[in-house]
């Protein structure tokens, strides 16, 4: 098993911090862009409010990445989600190369609609091979996933 880096829980607390933001109708996930040990992107689901079913927290996060570093590419750049990320925003990440993917809770294990399709499985077909580390504070980001529900997290 591989050990958990001590930057990757410090992190995953700044993206619950940010999950705790989203507003009233979004789905409680937060994203934040790290470069250099510096947050550069933070996001929270803007698709609701913004009738713009693109703006996904992580998409926020890296378009705000993106324009602080005025680049399209994210190398070097890590990717902290509450959440797995979905298909659209799992090739939004590989499109902006961003090589380390680090996330709290499986898609799994939230109350969403259940796909066959995970993020490793996006890796294998895409060609792009970033390093993924997941159950990063699962418990925790599950708590404020499902804080949005009246359910109880699964075992």
């Amino acid at each position: 098993m591989k050990k958990i880096k001590p930057h990757h829980n410090f992190f995953m607390e700044k993206a619950i911090l940010e999950a705790r933001k989203s507003s009233s109708g979004e789905f409680k996930i937060g994203a934040i862009v790290v470069y250099r040990n510096k947050i550069i992107g933070r996001g929270t689901p803007k698709d609701h409010i913004t009738l713009n079913p693109v703006k996904h927290a992580e998409v926020v996060a890296i378009q705000k990445a993106c324009k602080f570093l005025k680049t399209n590419l994210l190398h070097g750049c890590s990717i902290y989600v509450t959440a797995e990320p979905c298909l659209m925003c799992s090739s939004i990440i590989f499109q902006a190369k961003i090589p380390i993917i680090v996330f709290g809770a499986k898609r799994s294990l939230l109350p969403l609609r259940k796909r066959d399709v995970s993020i490793h499985d996006l890796v294998h077909d895409s060609g792009y091979n970033p390093e993924i580390v997941s159950g990063i504070l699962e418990e925790k980001t599950l708590k404020v996933f499902n804080s949005k529900f009246k359910c109880c997290t699964k075992k």
